[in-house]
């Protein structure tokens, strides 16, 4: 069971403002997402509402393999477990050292 902090909730609800205000594809990341009690949160009510956003990508990472594990059972209680990618690394390397996810210069 997810039970965030008063200020954890208060943040996935300015996010979730800030998001639904833009109708661009969007992608999130949670750097040091222990449980993932952020991003599945974030996923969950973003896949559930019609927002007229075309596409989402929802990034977890975290250099601890443990918190990884921990995120990746509550994504799967959460149903949200195949939209979230699960890295391990420090802050943004897993995203920035990995060629899946270099933008080509126009």
């Amino acid at each position: 069971m997810l039970i965030p902090r008063p200020e954890t909730e208060m943040m996935v609800e300015e996010t979730l403002k800030l998001i639904t205000n833009n109708p661009q594809p969007t992608t999130i990341i949670d750097i040091g997402t222990g449980s993932g009690c952020i991003i599945i949160a974030l996923a969950k009510e973003l896949l559930n509402k019609e927002l007229g956003i075309k596409d989402y990508e929802f990034f977890a990472v975290d250099n601890s393999e443990a918190a990884l594990v921990v995120a990746q059972k509550n994504a799967k209680l959460h149903g949200v477990e195949k939209k979230i990618k699960l890295l391990k690394g420090n802050l943004l390397k897993p995203l920035i050292h990995n060629s899946k996810f270099i933008i080509p210069n126009s």
